[in-house]
């Protein structure tokens, strides 16, 4: 279902994952190496999948620490132009 998933789609999945208030042992395993393989590539979905992880209360430091890093680095992209 996720193996080649698109940002938008990690998003998605991620955001009616939480939504529907499913196990996140049953399919946020199989998410997470596609949230990191799409890491660079996400732009509007950042609050998205901070709201998603906090919504499952899924503990992961360095995840929040690397979609905060994106959230700079997106910040300092629109800053730009």
């Amino acid at each position: 279902l996720a193996s080649d998933a698109s940002p938008r789609r990690v998003v998605r999945l991620l955001r009616h994952g939480a939504a529907l208030q499913l196990q996140p042992a049953a399919w946020l395993e199989g998410m997470l190496p596609q949230l990191h393989q799409q890491l660079p590539n996400l732009r509007e979905g950042l609050p998205t999948v901070l709201e998603a992880l906090h919504a499952l209360r899924w503990q992961d430091h360095e995840l929040v620490e690397l979609l905060t890093e994106q959230g700079l680095i997106v910040t300092e992209d629109l800053d730009d132009d």
